[in-house]
């Protein structure tokens, strides 16, 4: 499942023609084919990529038994099974059990609310013929992407901007606000894409057609979940080890070898390992494990071969050394033209040899360590928590504590960035922004751009705020909802996609899953307690920590 496509007619039916022009500007995501539903004012698509054993079964797009709804979905469903135990107890029928089969069940039983119910990467849309209604909905980090065009007459939907480009009333101009925030790299907009007219549904949204209009909501809230309080460190680190297994074990699914990305850091090589042990143990959900790594010229500084040697020997297992890809501007520039997107990031374009020798090696999927900086990172929160309680003696101790770690300089900086910065009101940060950024001379972002183009991304940076109406009680938790709502994460993970599923590989990012995502939201005394397990004399007083009480923009 690795591509959909569609258009809805508010009068009138979409031309299949228009459908067929979508699918044929994805080839590379229908290595099974495509195939194509009509139904009254809708026409829907699928580019097939079969990843699951499970898939083989099912059959897209699918109808329900009476024929009133239709589906198309691009994704896996992480723990697939409770989903079915649950739409089981209600009586419902699961010939395939396929993971489109258990959506558009899910649908049927609970409509728009199944999205509650349903955890993996996923976007999909539903067209209810007898109530002339359209349903779509994207996960909830956005790791699949889904791109549509709404003119008032037609509703049309991609996994693809190149897609949407074919059709004769889409214009193809675009947007120079955007491309102004990519030239200077600051990334403001959520929901725009370079493309004029052409739009994403942000992650964890859903959206409605019908004859009232468009309607977008947001099914899912990261400060929502239940707040995790254990008496023991321990208890914490049980909990998160569970966790990574049964969501490595979820991602393991797949037909062929299962490929692993794998570097020096511990956030790959703790899944890799995982996939090691669920092979050993006869529970991988794939029929063989396969590892891949960048091979770095030896003694450079992104050289992890040391680290690499000791994870290959731990298992027993080799991990194919791949030198990374040359990168050129042709091939970048055709990237760009074939997608009808900007040049890729030139570190991802750097994996292309991994992604090749997977797929020659008949992969499907490929695991990564992606989302362990992203949620498992060591940012020195404690800083700004001791100023906020008045805890000198703790702020003392774990400055002198990181001092001996790494340095006056980078410990001065920490406290700055995580202790002070966090605590000053917005204006004021950018304020002080400005005058260091004047006192090294140094010039303004986007200083290259047209002025009229420099005023609006000044305009755009001003009204950025990602946490508006977001509540949260600690800086760390601020922290982790500024990066998942960044739009830069959100252009970072359809990249990463795109350049994936180009060269024929579903990638998956285990350490995004939905509950370990809000485990180590909630947790936040995990936080505590870890960031300062390594200084015997920095063991802050839980009980001194306070919360920051409710905050939004």
């Amino acid at each position: 499942m690795s591509g959909i496509a569609g258009i809805v007619c508010v009068n009138g039916e979409p031309d299949q023609d228009d459908i067929k022009r979508m699918l044929a500007a994805m080839p590379h995501r229908a290595p099974d084919g495509t195939r194509i539903d009509s139904s009254g004012a809708a026409c829907i698509g699928q580019c097939l990529f079969l990843t699951t054993p499970e898939a083989l079964a099912g059959e897209l797009p699918r109808r329900s038994g009476d024929g009133r709804f239709h589906l198309v979905m691009h994704g896996w469903l992480s723990e697939p099974e409770e989903l079915r135990r649950r739409l089981a107890s209600t009586g419902a029928l699961l010939p395939d059990g396929s993971d489109a089969e258990l959506v558009l069940k899910a649908y049927e039983t609970w409509g728009q609310d199944c999205v509650d119910r349903i955890d993996g990467d996923f976007a999909f849309a539903i067209w209810d013929a007898e109530q002339r209604r359209l349903f779509a909905a994207r996960d909830r980090i956005g790791a699949k992407p889904f791109f549509y065009h709404w003119d008032g007459r037609r509703f049309s939907f991609a996994s693809e901007l190149a897609a949407l480009l074919t059709l004769p009333w889409v214009p193809r101009e675009l947007d120079a606000d955007i491309l102004a925030e990519h030239a200077a790299f600051e990334f403001f907009s959520g929901e725009a894409t370079i493309w004029r007219g052409l739009r994403r549904l942000p992650q964890a949204q859903r959206l409605t057609l019908d004859e009232k209009g468009l309607k977008f909501d947001e099914y899912w809230r990261l400060e929502d979940s239940p707040e995790i309080r254990h008496r023991r460190p321990q208890d914490y680190v049980e909990q998160y080890r569970d966790l990574l297994w049964s969501a490595v074990r979820s991602a393991s699914r797949a037909r062929g070898p299962l490929a692993c990305e794998v570097s020096g850091g511990l956030d790959s090589s703790a899944v890799f390992a995982i996939c090691d042990a669920l092979a050993r143990e006869g529970t991988l959900g794939a029929p063989a494990l396969a590892g891949y790594t960048l091979d770095f010229p030896s003694g450079t500084p992104a050289d992890e071969r040391h680290w690499l040697d000791a994870v290959a020997a731990h298992l027993g297992r080799s991990i194919a050394r791949i030198p990374p890809a040359n990168l050129s501007l042709g091939a970048e520039a055709n990237f760009a033209a074939r997608h009808a997107v900007l040049p890729p990031f030139s570190t991802g374009k750097m994996h292309d040899g991994i992604h090749m020798a997977a797929t020659s090696g008949g992969s499907r999927v490929l695991l990564d360590g992606i989302g362990g900086d992203d949620w498992n990172d060591d940012t020195p929160v404690y800083y700004g928590e001791a100023l906020l309680g008045f805890d000198l003696v703790s702020l003392v101790r774990c400055f002198i504590s990181d001092c001996r770690f790494m340095g006056l300089r980078k410990s001065l900086s920490a406290l700055r960035r995580d202790g002070l910065q966090p605590l000053l009101p917005p204006p004021l940060v950018g304020l002080l922004k400005e005058i260091t950024r004047r006192v090294r001379s140094a010039q303004p972002s986007g200083y290259f751009l047209a002025l009229p183009l420099q005023k609006r991304l000044q305009v755009a940076r001003e009204e950025f705020d990602p946490l508006r109406s977001r509540r949260y009680d600690r800086l760390g938790q601020r922290a982790k909802l500024e990066h998942l709502l960044s739009p830069f994460s959100a252009l970072r993970f359809e990249a990463v996609e795109l350049l994936t599923a180009s060269e024929g590989l579903e990638r998956r990012s285990p350490l995004f899953a939905r509950p370990l995502m809000e485990l180590r939201y909630r947790a936040f005394d995990m936080i505590q307690v870890l960031n300062c397990a390594r200084r015997s004399d920095c063991q802050p007083d839980l009980k001194r920590i306070p919360r920051t009480g409710q905050a939004s923009g």
